[in-house]
C-alpha cells in the first residue's frame, strides 16, 4: 500500500487525485457510517473504542477488534474524535486543490502530510475491507476468488460456470446478485472487451481476508 501511494506522492497532482477519490468515497454515507460507529476516547496510553449505535443496530456493527485498529490509525493522524475526520479531509483537499496555492506550496504540503496521507489510506482501506468482510456473503468471496483464478470472464460465463451449493433454489438469480455486489463494490471491473477481472481493490481485499498471499499476475 505504501509503495503505491508513494508513487503518487511524487507530484501534487497525483496527491490531489488520490485525495479527491478518497474524499468523494468517504464523504456522505460512508463517512457518516464510520463516524456513527466510532467513538474514540484516549485514556492514558490506551485507546478505548465503543459504538454509538442503538441496541437494535448492534448486530450490524463492525467487530470491536476492527474498530480498535481503525482508532489506532486515526490516532496517528492526530484525530481524537471521528467527527474531526470530515474537517481534516476537507481542509487538506482544499489546500491541495486551491488555485491560490503555488505548485511549490502544494509540494511542501505533500512533504509535510505524506505520512498522514498514507495513514489515512490505511485507515480507509481497513474500514472498507472490514465492512465488506462483514457484509459480503461467503459465496460472494468465493466468486471473487473464482474471477481471480480465471483472470477474466464474461458475466454470462460466470453465471453458467460458477458453482453454488445445490440447496440454493434460484441459482441464476443468486449469481446475478453476487456479480452485481462485486461490481458495485468495485471488486471486479470491466476490461472493455466484455470481460470482467478482479480489480486492484479486489486483489487487496482477497489478501485482506486471506484468500491469496501474493498476487501472481
Amino acid at each position: 500500500m505504501k509503495d503505491i501511494i508513494n508513487n503518487f506522492l511524487n507530484s501534487w497532482y497525483g496527491t490531489v487525485t488520490i485525495l479527491g477519490t478518497v474524499f468523494l468515497i468517504l464523504t456522505g454515507k460512508s463517512l457518516n457510517s464510520l463516524i456513527k460507529k466510532l467513538k474514540v476516547v484516549f485514556k492514558g496510553r490506551g485507546v478505548e473504542v465503543s459504538s454509538g449505535e442503538t441496541q437494535k443496530e448492534q448486530k450490524e456493527k463492525i467487530p470491536r477488534k476492527d474498530l480498535k485498529e481503525i482508532a489506532k490509525l486515526l490516532s496517528k493522524l492526530g484525530i481524537k474524535d471521528p467527527n474531526e475526520l470530515d474537517n481534516f479531509l476537507r481542509n487538506l483537499f482544499s489546500k491541495l486543490s486551491s488555485k491560490e496555492q503555488t505548485i511549490q506550496q502544494k509540494e511542501n504540503i505533500i512533504k509535510r502530510y505524506s505520512d498522514i496521507i498514507i495513514n489515512l489510506f490505511e485507515a480507509f482501506e481497513f474500514y472498507r475491507f472490514s465492512y465488506l468482510n462483514l457484509y459480503l456473503v461467503h459465496n460472494s468471496k468465493l466468486a471473487l476468488g473464482w474471477f481471480y483464478i480465471k483472470r477474466a470472464a464474461t458475466k454470462e460465463f460466470f453465471i453458467l460456470n460458477f458453482p453454488l451449493p445445490p440447496s440454493i433454489a434460484n441459482q441464476n438469480a443468486e449469481k446475478e446478485a453476487i456479480f452485481n455486489a462485486l461490481l458495485f463494490n468495485r471488486l471486479i471491473e470491466p476490461t472493455g472487451t466484455g470481460l470482467y477481472r478482479v480489480s486492484i481493490i479486489g486483489k487487496r481485499f482477497l489478501k485482506f481476508i486471506g484468500f491469496i498471499k501474493n498476487d501472481q499476475y
